[in-house]
């Protein structure tokens, strides 16, 4: 599996970790995972790791940075299709209202994500889509974004199936 590792810190010295996981073939089924390898397309996962909590809120300066992070990496890679999934692990700061509508940990993050990621597409000279996935397991909400070229669609499309076959089993 391949990793790519990048850190950046916060003003007040939490350190954050971006990690891309080249690892397609721990989600997929076996089908998928061979038709993208035929076709050399490469799923890499998008994970974002902190330590420390010194600053509650992650200041949308350092997001900005993590974004324009992950897009130099998407235009460097032409054949890669990249994936997040929004977790609950951990709780985020939100407005009382949003609370109060009790929105979920998954999808405030899920409205963050999307909200970044047309920021930063309109900075890239690319034709970049978001295709969300929203699953229900059980009660909870799963979202989750690949992020393709949209010349490349086609695969995405058959990457969802996939995901929502395996899920459905």
């Amino acid at each position: 599996m391949k990793e790519i590792v990048y850190s950046f810190y916060n003003t007040l010295g939490d350190k954050f970790y971006l990690r891309l996981l080249c690892e397609g073939d721990m989600y997929l089924s076996q089908e998928i995972v061979s038709y993208l390898k035929e076709k050399d397309f490469e799923l890499w996962g998008i994970y974002l790791d902190r330590l420390g909590n010194a600053q509650k809120v992650t200041p949308m300066k350092l997001l900005n940075k993590i974004s324009q992070t992950i897009a130099s990496f998407f235009i460097g890679h032409p054949n890669a299709i990249l994936f997040y999934q929004c977790d609950d692990i951990s709780d985020v700061p939100m407005s009382i209202k949003k609370k109060e509508d009790s929105l979920s940990v998954q999808t405030y993050r899920n409205r963050l994500f999307t909200k970044l990621f047309d920021k930063i597409v309109k900075k890239l000279s690319l034709s970049v889509v978001d295709t969300p996935i929203y699953i229900d397991a059980c009660g909870n909400d799963i979202y989750i974004h690949i992020i393709s070229r949209e010349i490349h669609i086609d695969v995405v499309d058959k990457i969802k199936k996939d995901i929502h076959f395996g899920f459905d089993k």
